[in-house]
């Protein structure tokens, strides 16, 4: 069951950010992730909207729809 009130994790290891996407989504839910380094390029790319560090890696950047200077 979804807990309404949840908004933000933070401090997420990239396989869950993944696995955390892929779940909201599936119960219909917009999801954003930010991110910066190569692994969390997969949660970037299937996000509604990536966000990107301007001092991430290139990939990252690549794959998200934001970047963040």
């Amino acid at each position: 069951m979804i807990n309404n009130d949840l908004r933000v994790i933070a401090r997420a290891k990239p396989d869950d950010k993944k696995l955390l996407t892929v779940g909201l989504q599936q119960f219909g839910l917009t999801v954003a992730v930010t991110g910066e380094g190569i692994n969390d390029i997969s949660a970037l790319e299937i996000a509604n909207v990536g966000f990107s560090m301007g001092s991430g890696v290139s990939a990252a950047k690549k794959a998200s729809k934001m970047i963040l200077i």
